[in-house]
């Protein structure tokens, strides 16, 4: 009986990271006052928390300790102390460490978690078989998130407001999207083997297709409804770099037929990168902040003391640093009582509040 407790342990750990691969994604409650982030935060703390957990029980009971991250883990440890640093220097107390105001997903809690489950990832998922439920898994949830998107941006499914998506803003959405489209046609164009057995051969393999074929028609559809250069641009290049891992391992790549979609997305991309989108959905416009002005917020306040240029102002606060240095012209605009939460692009939000 003892001998099968780790086995148990690890079935609930590697199950509880599937299902994290799913619900992440798409799990939301419109009846809450944030229908997306503090449900996505939820799901994200409870359920790597339950992996993690029943990992490292399985090792305790066995009596073996099995850490393979070497000095890759060095990378997300040091992420986590510079937040950890961060958030006690905060302008800002619960939002920054837990989250409040739709800014959960830049809390100090998200990003540890985050941490955690890349560890455990590095350490524990290496085997083909959980790397093949984590991608199906994946797959499955962004072809539920990008039907779900494509039928409240058609007006066919009203959900408050037109557009609608499980992952937030529709560019978001997109880049989701994209980044799971990518993953999925990588594993079927190389079709790794588990136990011997190609990934998307058999009954499995016929849901896997489909899935990939899915998530490829719901991300085109979603690239047009957004129309921005740089996720074209970014197709483009994915294809071509899978391309070249094609001529480069020829081995790898046994199918030449199994290109046809990525070409399908290339020449897609290709074209509406210089032409304009033929679709007018009326999805309600997202404002922000110019990429000057987020730049120009960012700079003066890390140029505010020394502590705000190691570890900015801490998670979550671009808000207050936002009403302390934005422009004095936009008072003279309708936006001059408007508090923007983020800056034009992730990166420059983290590189004032990190």
């Amino acid at each position: 009986m003892v001998s099968a407790t780790p086995h148990w342990l690890h079935a609930i750990s590697r199950w509880s990271l599937v299902a994290l691969a799913f619900l992440a994604p798409v799990f939301f409650l419109p009846w809450t006052s944030e229908a997306l982030e503090i449900n996505k935060q939820t799901v994200i703390v409870l359920l790597t928390s339950v992996s993690l957990v029943s990992w490292l029980g399985s090792m305790v009971v066995a009596r073996k300790i099995a850490f393979r991250a070497g000095w890759f883990a060095f990378l997300p440890v040091l992420l986590g102390v510079t937040v950890i640093a961060s958030s006690a220097l905060s302008l800002a107390g619960y939002q920054t460490w837990v989250g409040a105001d739709a800014q959960e997903y830049t809390s100090a809690l998200t990003t540890v978690t985050f941490i955690a489950l890349a560890l455990y990832v590095m350490c524990a998922a290496g085997s083909s078989s959980i790397q093949r439920d984590v991608l199906f898994a994946l797959l499955g949830s962004a072809a539920v998130g990008g039907l779900l998107a494509f039928l409240t941006m058609t007006g066919w499914l009203t959900l408050g407001v037109r557009g609608f998506n499980t992952v937030g803003t529709i560019n978001m959405l997109a880049v989701f999207l994209v980044t799971v489209m990518f993953l999925g046609l990588g594993a079927w164009l190389v079709s790794p083997t588990v136990n011997g057995e190609p990934i998307f051969s058999g009954r499995w393999g016929t849901i896997g297709r489909v899935l990939v074929v899915l998530v490829t028609v719901f991300t085109l559809f979603t690239l047009l409804a957004t129309d921005f250069w740089v996720l074209w641009t970014l197709c483009i290049v994915g294809v071509l770099l899978l391309a070249g891992f094609g001529f480069l391992q020829a081995s790898e790549f046994s199918q030449p037929g199994k290109f046809i979609l990525p070409f399908i997305v290339l020449i897609v991309s290709a074209v509406f990168l210089f032409l304009p989108t033929p679709l007018n959905l009326n999805l309600p416009i997202i404002v922000s902040p110019s990429y000057g002005t987020s730049f120009d917020i960012a700079k003066q306040t890390l140029s505010a003391s020394p502590i705000r240029l190691a570890v900015g102002s801490g998670p979550g606060t671009f808000a207050i640093d936002y009403l302390q240095y934005k422009p004095t012209s936009l008072n003279a605009t309708v936006f001059w009582n408007t508090s923007f939460d983020r800056a034009k692009s992730h990166v420059i939000t983290t590189l004032a509040t990190l």
